[in-house]
């Protein structure tokens, strides 16, 4: 008897918390998520501001926040993997790729590969080739073969692929993107290769 009291005891106590986890507003809980991994909060009030700027409908920016907030902390679990500190701007372009369709085992292969300004321009051109069209794995041994050829070769390729992008016209924005749980269209790691221009360009 005396244990099932302190059961209903127990429970009663934590009613209240759970009743508040489950009324948590979605914006606030992307918030304390990042948080919670030790990613800098910046990096969503950015979006946030940008919603509210827009004028986005409080559903959509929602649904924007808690998908930016899911890439933000595998971008951070992938960089960590390979044992990356990872800065803010390492973190955004990670989440960036991630969003586009790179996959986390291609992202954490290539922070073991980069560091630094290096890493961001890196992941960056990644993001931007998946985006394009190709294979996560063809567009890393791209990168990675830029890298190898050092900081000049990247930037080109870098520069390559955001003009090549620019010619199809910008990309879905973070309020454009499939609602959470939607499989985004194209985003398979098969994802078949668009063919190349001539003249080696995107």
């Amino acid at each position: 008897m005396k244990r099932l009291s302190m059961l209903v005891v127990t429970a009663v106590l934590a009613a209240p918390s759970l009743v508040a986890a489950q009324q948590q507003d979605p914006i606030e809980n992307a918030f304390a998520r990042v948080a919670d991994a030790g990613i800098p909060i910046s990096l969503l009030q950015t979006l946030q501001a940008e919603g509210k700027a827009k004028g986005v409908p409080m559903s959509v920016l929602e649904n924007a926040m808690q998908r930016r907030a899911d890439a933000l902390i595998r971008a951070g679990e992938a960089m960590s993997r390979a044992g990356a500190d990872a800065s803010e701007p390492e973190l955004a372009a990670g989440a960036d790729a991630l969003e586009a369709g790179v996959s986390d085992a291609v992202l954490t292969a290539l922070a073991e590969n980069s560091s630094g300004d290096q890493r961001v321009a890196a992941t960056a051109a990644l993001g931007v080739l998946v985006e394009l069209g190709h294979v996560p794995a063809e567009a890393l041994a791209r990168v990675e073969e830029a890298l190898e050829r050092g900081p000049e070769a990247l930037a080109n390729l870098r520069n390559q692929a955001l003009e090549a992008r620019a010619r199809r016209g910008p990309p879905p924005s973070a309020f454009d993107r499939a609602p959470l749980g939607v499989p985004a269209q194209g985003a398979a790691e098969g994802r078949p290769t668009p063919p190349r221009r001539p003249g080696g360009g995107l």
